[in-house]
């Protein structure tokens, strides 16, 4: 920051939150309880960072997280005050697996595969998930085997596991999903406190009892849009910051809307964001390796909205997963309809390098709709509505659902995810220690950066 600003003319507040995603507004609406003056400066011209819905024909669709977990306590209470009503994701009927182009069906979770695979996929699940209770959630640096581990991919670990082809292509298809990676760029030590953060590999990916058991009746967009509300003027939208420096006695954080002079900081932003801002003093190498070196997935939703849910009638539960060498553009499908079953839809994810490779407009359309005619029929081939969302595509999100970390990182530089900077405090669900990547670890890390600064004014 230039120091001929007119310092005069900066808006004095006790606290100035960076970013109006959802951990950011919890954050602020933690502190607002308890009689904190404090603003949120947003870049974008709406909030909700990675949560964004949208209105097709009436129903409210998510074009970014959408789904409240099982055990997601925090969010299930906010939902409660907020007067927001969820309801169960469907996921009655036959589930399609696409293996290397072979197509088949199963009931529950478990695919259909010989007892030997289903043995080697058992034996694999069993083992990382007792490697991941080791990785304790505050310090995973500090696990026995942090070294070893973070010197190694999660495609390492794969072929250590000794997994057999059609199920190394089903682990594949879960890590992208998940991620919205590669194994080969992640980690097996950030792995390990992923899936120990989230409760283990089946409960992340599972519907019944998991991640994905829910969804919100306006669309998870609206729980930062209310809060948004209620911090009314408080939030300040298109207000990108652009430098930060911390005088010791104050900060003062310069952005789009003008001057901010704070008492101390919460920066809640995807970790490529928040390196764009010029601090002062500057960020120690630690840290400005850790916000470049995570990289944010890639994962991209495409909406089919249909006028009838054929697939049900048929007796489908509206998901698939696509693994190996499979083609079309979704490494997994869902029933995505409406809480009152009006508004039928199939929603794709392409996830990963192979929806990075997938086809843009006209084309992917077509790609599409051919995987969705061999997953579930001709009736597939019409929707009355078809909208793509691209998450890569978005300047202030970069990517999608989380920014994941490649090998060496999170022992070398892991520390300075939660530390201070100074007056400088940390939020966003990639700090959380609890459901790492989810709205829950949103809140988690809100409210722990919104706890820090209380303890200190």
């Amino acid at each position: 920051m230039s120091f001929d600003v007119d310092l005069s003319a900066a808006d004095e507040v006790e606290v100035v939150v960076v970013g109006g995603g959802l951990s950011g507004l919890v954050a602020a609406r933690r502190l607002t309880d308890r009689d904190v003056d404090c603003v949120v400066l947003e870049a974008q011209e709406r909030v909700g960072g990675r949560l964004q819905r949208t209105g097709v024909r009436g129903a409210a669709f998510d074009l970014g997280g959408q789904w409240i977990g099982a055990r997601h306590s925090r969010l299930l209470e906010l939902a409660a005050e907020l007067g927001m009503e969820t309801f169960p994701t469907f996921h009655q009927g036959r589930k399609l697996l696409d293996l290397d182009g072979r197509l088949s069906t199963q009931k529950g979770l478990i695919p259909k595969l010989s007892l030997w695979h289903l043995w080697v996929l058992h034996r694999a699940l069993s083992k990382s998930d007792a490697m991941r209770r080791h990785v304790p959630l505050d310090a995973p640096w500090e696990a026995r085997k942090a070294s070893e581990w973070d010197r190694k991919t999660v495609e390492d670990v794969k072929r250590e596991l000794g997994l057999t082809a059609p199920v190394a292509a089903l682990f594949d298809a879960s890590v992208r999903t998940v991620f919205g990676a590669e194994p080969g760029a992640i980690s097996a030590l950030y792995f390990l406190f992923y899936m120990n953060s989230n409760g283990g590999l089946r409960r992340v990916i599972e519907i019944e009892d998991g991640a994905q058991e829910r969804r919100f009746v306006e669309g998870a967009g609206a729980v930062p849009e209310r809060i948004a509300d209620a911090l009314a003027t408080r939030v300040v939208t298109g207000a990108v910051v652009t430098s930060i420096t911390d005088q010791g006695d104050r900060v003062l954080v310069e952005s789009a809307a003008g001057l901010f002079a704070a008492r101390l900081v919460i920066v809640a932003a995807p970790p490529a964001q928040v390196a764009r801002i010029t601090f002062e003093p500057a960020l120690d190498p630690e840290r400005l390796r850790l916000l470049q070196g995570a990289k944010m997935g890639y994962t991209a939703k495409t909406f089919a909205v249909y006028t009838t849910a054929f697939w049900r009638a048929a007796g489908f539960s509206g998901e698939a997963v696509a693994a190996g060498s499979s083609e079309g553009p979704f490494t997994f499908v869902v029933d995505n309809t409406s809480w009152d079953g009006s508004v039928p839809c199939l929603l794709g994810f392409r996830v990963g390098r192979p929806g990075r490779a997938a086809p843009k407009g006209d084309e992917l359309r077509t790609a599409a709709l051919k995987q969705l005619v061999r997953f579930f029929g001709p009736q597939a081939a019409e929707p009355v509505e078809f909208i793509d969302h691209d998450w890569s595509e978005d300047a202030w999100a970069g990517g999608c659902p989380v920014a994941g970390l490649p090998p060496g990182l999170l022992t070398a530089t892991g520390h300075r995810l939660r530390e201070p900077f100074g007056n400088v405090h940390w939020a966003g669900t990639e700090t959380a220690e609890d459901f790492c990547g989810y709205m829950e670890g949103a809140l988690e890390a809100g409210i722990r950066a919104a706890e820090e600064v209380l303890s200190r004014l």
